[in-house]
């Protein structure tokens, strides 16, 4: 659908991504920044920077997220926008892969308090993020379909707009789907254990009769 040789086909697949990422990093700005403290202790537990350096980290971070992301959704500042969000990237993946290497189990804190533990699908989703970044940043900017939409609503425009929805949705199905696949490949590889024969206690109660002292 997306052919990368037209100018147009270049425009709306940076549209797409900016979607992807724009609406990531809010979702992802708006869990840190309700759940800040939380997300603070995180970062302290990442063991990455200083603790003065790391809290100010996780201070400012969830405010950066959701700055870039609105700034990218509404198509102000894209490419700035788009090196920051990069920036950002880089440092996860330092965070996350220095961890891994020493194979400690903790939480990612990507979305909030209320995150998987990271593993391979975490750096497969922050590369994944990387390189849209990337590529946004490297993509001319060329205008905006959703924004002529919004000045000058139409039936073609909304036509022309539906495939842009269709493979933002798909974008964010696929980031969903890598966030749960460790849950989804360990229900699929559980195996029901049998309980154990735990026998039975008998109890003798004695009964009371009235008068009984």
């Amino acid at each position: 659908m997306v052919n990368l040789i037209s100018g147009d086909s270049v425009v709306e697949f940076s549209l797409i991504l900016r979607f992807i990422l724009g609406l990531t990093l809010t979702f992802a700005g708006t869990g840190k920044l309700h759940h800040l403290s939380h997300f603070v202790a995180g970062v302290l537990r990442y063991q990455i920077l200083p603790t003065h350096l790391a809290r100010w980290y996780g201070r400012l971070l969830p405010i950066a997220e959701i700055g870039v992301g609105v700034l990218l959704l509404i198509g102000i500042w894209t490419r700035p926008a788009a090196i920051i969000s990069t920036a950002m990237f880089v440092s996860f993946a330092i965070a996350v892969g220095i961890n891994l290497a020493y194979k400690r189990k903790m939480p990612c804190f990507c979305f909030g308090a209320d995150s998987s533990n990271i593993g391979w699908h975490t750096t497969v989703r922050i590369s994944l993020l990387f390189i849209i970044s990337l590529l946004i940043a490297i993509t001319p900017y060329g205008g905006d379909a959703l924004r002529d939409y919004l000045y000058n609503p139409s039936i073609d425009g909304l036509i022309g707009l539906l495939p842009i929805i269709l493979l933002t949705i798909f974008g964010l199905l696929v980031l969903s789907i890598i966030e749960i696949s460790p849950l989804v490949m360990r229900a699929w590889t559980v195996m029901a254990r049998r309980p154990a024969n735990q026998g039975y206690n008998i109890v003798w109660i004695r009964e009371s009769k009235v008068g009984d002292d």
